[in-house]
């Protein structure tokens, strides 16, 4: 009965290794605020208001070639989804809250 159970596992393990990775969640930033998500293999950043509470969320990003850039949901509810560019990918991204005080934000997410 031993083998028969090695014998599965192993199956598991080569079955894992040879599943696209696009079956795979999307890297995900977020506060309690919302989130930011890379999407397309890291060609863009989606970010969400998930709260609906009037406080702006954002993402802090850099691609490959260009400067750091900031997309922004403001006042309430909503969806920002930056370009997806193929031969320039998102680099990092992290997620923050405008709430009072010091802004909240998430650890920041590398390709």
């Amino acid at each position: 009965m031993k083998p028969v159970k090695v014998a599965a596992a192993l199956a598991i393990g080569i079955l894992a290794w040879t599943v696209p990775s696009s079956v795979y969640a999307n890297v995900s930033a977020s506060t309690y605020g919302g989130h930011t998500e890379e999407y397309d293999g890291w060609k863009g950043i989606a970010v969400f208001d998930d709260n609906c509470d009037n406080n702006d969320v954002y993402s802090d990003f850099k691609r490959d070639i260009g400067t750091p850039q900031v997309w922004r949901v403001s006042g309430g509810c909503g969806e920002f989804e930056s370009t997806g560019i193929t031969g320039n990918l998102v680099q990092r991204f992290n997620h923050c809250t405008d709430d009072a005080g010091p802004n909240t934000c998430s650890s920041t997410k590398y390709r």
